[in-house]
């Protein structure tokens, strides 16, 4: 029954979490943060050109990119961060007690890993690049859910201007989002 319960909140192909288990967690670690007055960031990550990938290489190219790079990023994270397939080749990173500054270097760092992959083939290395977006929890912009979307389009707007690319959305003081980016620079 436990396996049951663990398949059920696991995405199959790549064994990262699925879109149902993010939302649970998402929801405990918006709760706790808000009880405790601590910062919660959230990271979307999509893959750039996935569908240019899958046509040129083929289906299980693009099976393989989804699984190294669950891999990879699953071995930068803290033992306490969840990450998540939200569907296709979206994926979402939460950072409970991590500050939008915080959240930013880890999507850079995960960001560079990704462009330096190089996965094994019969042919050329399969390499691809990730375009991601930064938000962290403001409870008067939506919880949860508006932190994703702001974590959203960001990654949207990193994709817009050149992909490979990180980006975040933060609430001003008005209200008013705004955009920086951060495109192949060390942090």
């Amino acid at each position: 029954q436990r396996e049951l319960a663990e398949q059920a909140r696991t995405d199959p192909l790549t064994g990262a979490m699925n879109r149902r288990a993010m939302e649970e967690a998402a929801l405990r670690e918006t709760a706790r943060s808000i009880r405790h007055g601590h910062p919660l960031c959230a990271i979307v990550i999509d893959i750039d050109h996935f569908k240019r990938l899958n046509d040129a290489r083929g289906h299980a190219a693009g099976d393989r990119a989804l699984q190294e790079l669950v891999c990879l990023v699953k071995s930068m994270l803290r033992s306490q961060d969840f990450f998540a397939r939200m569907g296709g080749e979206e994926f979402t990173i939460l950072l409970p007690d991590s500050s939008a500054s915080a959240g930013i270097l880890i999507a850079e760092r995960v960001r560079q890993a990704i462009e330096a992959l190089e996965i094994p083939s019969e042919t050329v290395p399969i390499k691809f690049t990730v375009s991601a977006g930064v938000a962290q929890l403001d409870p008067g912009l939506g919880g949860w859910e508006g932190m994703l979307q702001r974590a959203d389009a960001a990654m949207y707007g990193a994709k817009e201007h050149g992909r490979n690319a990180v980006a975040t959305r933060a609430p001003m003081a008005a209200g008013v989002d705004t955009q920086s980016r951060l495109k192949n620079e060390a942090l």
